[in-house]
């Protein structure tokens, strides 16, 4: 197969370092160095436009075509499927033929009738109950099987049975649900966002590369192309009557890049981001930041460590915790509350509360967005969901967001002391200080607040009736062939790891505060 690839490569131009090679590994396709070191910057490989499968480069170019959103997936995954309808008859095929031939194992297809994998997938998805997996699959969708089906039999049956028509020599080709959901699959794993004319694409050669944080190498494009033709420079469109609407950095002839005397006008290209020595696999990134959630639910695979690995929770959930422990406005003031709550976020910007945070053992300033409400792969708190679990301590008595603010800041300065406290071991000398401090109930309910709501998340994580079972020691004793089953239960471990951290760095907080609560946390 790969030798079918390397010839198609070669026929369509597409340029390969003769540096590198690409083989089969245990996961597919893999990309390495041979005998010599590769610098930074070194362009690797040029992949004409021309021959990348988009919507807009194949027969569905007659249909309607997303560029952008879920329903790009979708245009894209019925122009892949027709391509591989065609078989040999298809401008791609060398490039085709050497994707997986299977259903890529994504969430969604687990418990699918006949792909259920005698059991591991359903025994897999029940593991995932309340995991991150689960909750960015509800977050969208837009991507379920429910969705794609929809799609497949609304959208594309219909129009793939009219293309097939039309094409000769395939009049007796039909297509079917299974092919649909196998090239929806290759899309979601596999496809790059490559421009403003293609859009969504298949590239060949650059989806050979696998996935690493630390990636070595990146697919290099300019974004900025005519909408309606491709072109990177003054074409005419530009002077119809919707130019405004086109890109406006599109670059002058001067500007043109070159490789080897040779302008690179119409390739995208594989770009080395630092060094590499031989005799190594060559990484790409499928997105900085990607957790071991989101690389399960859109390409099938999970890292052994992920440091972008977080949990996560929406604003009402917060809010039924709060009103569970009877904290004071919050039933009949919730609106105000949230309000409040954004406001001190905003607030908080201009306060120093982000180079203080830093110093935190606890609690960080999340980078995007503002609003995240997480907790991160070491167990941190991010502060809005910190400021959240606050306000119903200091927000007793003054609403006034300068007054809150204030109150904010002392509590992160008293919480600071805290966690040197924990740090050093100086608990026994100190906590009756501790005690006395006039903010000390408000930490310790915080810390309560917080210990709950990892509990409650804990409750909830993982098949019913788990409980605080040993994993690894369930790990150990599953089958091979319920490799489903084990990255659930993997993925249920890492959550509850970091809750567990969490937890534990609280309930440090609380001990050495909690006796001045008037016998209970508030």
């Amino acid at each position: 197969m790969l030798d079918i690839l390397l010839k198609w490569c070669k026929d369509h131009g597409i340029w390969i370092d003769p540096r590198l090679y690409i083989r089969h590994n245990e996961t597919g396709t893999a990309v390495y160095t041979m005998n010599q070191d590769i610098p930074h910057s070194a362009s690797l490989v040029h992949i004409p436009k021309s021959c990348v499968l988009s919507a807009k480069s194949c027969a569905v170019s007659s249909q309607s075509v997303f560029l952008y959103g879920h329903e790009a997936q979708y245009t894209l995954s019925l122009a892949l499927y027709f391509e591989l309808l065609k078989g040999e008859s298809s401008r791609w095929f060398g490039y085709l033929q050497s994707l997986p031939h299977n259903i890529v194992d994504l969430p969604i297809f687990w418990t699918h009738t006949t792909l259920a994998h005698s059991g591991d997938g359903q025994e897999g998805t029940m593991w995932l109950r309340g995991t991150e997996v689960l909750r960015h699959l509800q977050r969208t969708p837009e991507n379920s099987i429910e969705a794609v089906a929809d799609y497949y039999y609304n959208v594309a049956e219909p129009t793939l049975k009219q293309l097939l028509l039309n094409e000769i020599g395939m009049s007796n080709t039909y297509a079917s649900i299974q092919g649909f959901y196998h090239a929806y699959s290759l899309v979601s794993s596999r496809a790059f966002f490559v421009d403003a004319y293609h859009g969504l694409a298949m590239v060949p050669v650059a989806d050979a590369f696998n996935h690493a944080q630390e990636n070595h190498i990146h697919l290099q494009s300019e974004f900025s192309v005519c909408p309606h033709c491709g072109s990177l420079h003054e074409c005419t469109h530009d002077r119809d009557g919707d130019s405004a609407q086109l890109p406006d950095d599109r670059l002058t002839s001067a500007e043109r890049p070159v490789f080897h005397g040779e302008e690179l006008d119409d390739v995208y290209e594989m770009v080395s981001n630092m060094p590499i020595p031989a005799h190594t696999q060559i990484f790409n990134t499928y997105g900085e930041g990607l957790s071991n959630a989101q690389l399960l639910s859109q390409y099938g695979f999970t890292l052994d460590a992920n440091e972008n690995d977080h949990l996560s929770w929406n604003p009402t959930d917060v809010f039924q915790l709060i009103s569970s422990r009877n904290d004071d406005q919050v039933d009949s003031g919730r609106t105000p509350l949230v309000l409040i709550w954004k406001e001190l976020l905003l607030g908080a910007m201009g306060n120093g509360f982000v180079e203080r945070i830093s110093d935190s053992q606890l609690v960080y300033f999340p980078s995007e967005p503002s609003t995240q409400l997480c907790l991160d792969s070491d167990g941190k708190i991010s502060y809005p969901l910190w400021v959240l679990l606050t306000l119903p301590s200091i927000n007793r008595v003054n609403s006034n967001t300068t007054f809150l603010l204030e109150a904010l800041s002392e509590l992160l300065d008293y919480q600071l002391t805290l966690e040197n406290v924990v740090e050093i071991d100086e608990n026994d000398v100190t906590q009756a200080a501790h005690q006395a401090h006039p903010l000390a109930s408000v930490a310790a309910a915080l810390a309560h607040r917080i210990i709950t709501l990892c509990g409650d998340r804990k409750a909830k994580l993982g098949k019913v009736g788990a409980g605080d079972a040993d994993l690894g020691g369930i790990l150990d004793v599953l089958p091979n062939n319920m490799p489903r089953t084990k990255q659930a239960i993997s993925i249920v471990m890492s959550e509850r790891s970091i809750l567990d951290s969490c937890e534990s760095g609280w309930t440090d907080v609380f001990n050495l505060t909690f006796i001045t609560c008037d016998g209970g946390v508030r």
